[in-house]
C-alpha cells in the first residue's frame, strides 16, 4: 500500500469516516487550510444557503487527488450537497 494510501486509511479509521463524501470534505477543507492558512472561519466555508460546503465538488476533489497521483474517481455523486454542519 502506498504511503499516501496508508495515511489516508489511518486518518479515515481514526476519525471514523464512513463515506466517500466525508473523505471528500476532509480533503477539500485540508486543501483550503494549506492554501489560505489557519484558522479557517466555519462561516466562510458555507454557501449562501448555509447547507453546502463552498467550493466542494467532484472537480475540486479530483484535482486534489490528481496532485497525489490518484486518477480514480472518489465519488460520482454531487458532493456539494453534503451538509457542512456534520463536520463542524
Amino acid at each position: 500500500m502506498s504511503s499516501l494510501k496508508t495515511r489516508l486509511t489511518e486518518f479515515r479509521d481514526a476519525k471514523s469516516l464512513q463515506s466517500k463524501g466525508q473523505l471528500a470534505v476532509m480533503l477539500h477543507i485540508t486543501r483550503l487550510a494549506a492554501e489560505n492558512g489557519l484558522p479557517l472561519a466555519p462561516e466562510s466555508l458555507r454557501t449562501g444557503k448555509k447547507g453546502q460546503v463552498k467550493g466542494l465538488g467532484k472537480g475540486r476533489v479530483q484535482t486534489i487527488l490528481k496532485g497525489h497521483g490518484i486518477t480514480r474517481v472518489l465519488a460520482e455523486e454531487a458532493l456539494e450537497t453534503l451538509l457542512i454542519m456534520r463536520f463542524f
